[in-house]
């Protein structure tokens, strides 16, 4: 199955939307199909037009406009897909997005894969608030017009495939979840993961934060969580890693800064950080996905986290760590802890679950299969 992958960005750049522009293509290669790149989509010229309203609108209004989802980006990226694809004959043009494709007419199934829709992010994530009434009607029409023109329309978490349902006129029947996998690279199998649990000492409890944004990332929270553990006199060091949080900070958090996974040195900082720590917490605001969780699972890391977005996609409570009310200031969380540092058993039992939920569901190589048979099954109708 030849498949036209449609994106922005360069397909093989491994920062690009957080790594999953290049996971996704090499799931959906790893399950068999011929990729042919439609990336690098030239789009000054109309990002050009956008920035520029953008900024009309913040000094006249002070609203955000989005410069990505305007009529002229939407014919950019459409005009080029339907150029290239019509010289490489594919037999379905997919995208890891539901704007570049939101206008391409083709009589080839059209297929997208992401993590939110538009009525799903608007006033959730703060870059998608105060918005102008334009960019609101626009966003939206994008959104309705891509659920409209595709096939198939997957989303990683309920969260996101319920928002489609809910706020755009779409068949039910085409909206799909798949979970997306942990963008990681080295394999761990049961035995190696089991001897890392195993080399935890349950005498200090190691806590990790990975996220660039401190605040929506839930960091404080984090923060209230392993001081209220200290106070009840449990060892703690909380490792913060992706960002600067501000002010002082007790001498038990360890600063991490950014550590990039594109380079061996860094990759193997992140996996001892992930393997050495009995807790990821992030008790995010506001979360489409939280490749994160998934990557945590690889470790035999067992996730906490708040119930927001997509979060419960990923993290499901008592199998691969637990979730917490979003009122949670960190009081649940460290009841929680405490009681698992307390019981090794069941510690182990969380940490080995973590990974067989990774196993299970949380990877490429699961995704990528059930992505590609779903559009097998697109490609049979036609031919059928």
């Amino acid at each position: 199955m030849k498949v036209a992958y449609v994106t922005p960005y360069a397909s093989g750049d491994v920062h690009a939307w957080s790594g999953s522009v290049f996971h996704v293509r090499e799931a959906l290669a790893n399950a068999g199909c011929d990729i042919l790149p439609v990336d690098s989509l030239n789009l000054k010229a109309a990002k050009i037009e956008g920035k520029l309203m953008s900024l009309a609108f913040k000094y006249l209004t002070g609203k955000t406009f989005l410069s990505d989802r305007t009529p002229g980006i939407l014919r950019a990226c459409a005009e080029q897909v339907e150029f290239r694809c019509e010289h490489i004959g594919p037999d379905v043009i997919f995208s890891p997005g539901s704007i570049p494709i939101a206008k391409v007419k083709s009589d080839k199934p059209i297929v997208f894969w992401t993590d939110a829709t538009f009525a799903g992010i608007k006033d959730y994530y703060r870059d998608f608030s105060n918005l102008a009434k334009l960019s609101v009607w626009q966003g939206s029409r994008a959104e309705q017009q891509a659920l409209t023109n595709c096939s198939l329309a997957i989303y990683t978490s309920e969260w996101a495939a319920k928002s489609a349902v809910d706020h755009y006129d779409v068949d039910p029947a085409k909206v799909k979840v798949v979970p997306f996998g942990a963008n990681v690279s080295a394999a761990r199998d049961e035995a190696v993961v089991r001897g890392l649990v195993a080399a935890r000492d349950l005498e200090t409890c190691e806590l990790l934060f990975v996220g660039v944004d401190w605040e929506r990332k839930g960091g404080p929270i984090a923060l209230r969580t392993a001081e209220i553990l200290k106070s009840r006199g449990l060892a703690v060091r909380l490792h913060v890693v992706g960002c600067e949080p501000p002010g002082e900070l007790p001498d038990f958090v360890v600063r991490h800064g950014f550590i990039s996974k594109k380079f061996p040195a860094g990759a193997a900082r992140l996996a001892k950080l992930f393997s050495d720590a009995h807790f990821l917490i992030v008790p995010s605001r506001a979360e489409c996905f939280g490749l994160v969780f998934a990557e945590a699972g690889s470790f035999g890391l067992p996730s906490l986290a708040a119930i927001t977005g997509g979060v419960p996609s990923v993290v499901t409570s008592g199998k691969n760590g637990m979730l917490f009310p979003l009122e949670d200031e960190g009081e649940g969380y460290a009841d929680f802890i405490q009681a698992q540092m307390a019981d090794p058993a069941a510690y182990e039992a969380l940490a080995l679950g973590s990974f067989e939920e990774f196993k299970a569901r949380l990877n490429w190589d699961v995704a990528g299969e059930t992505v590609v048979s779903l559009m097998r099954g697109l490609v049979g109708q036609r031919i059928s």
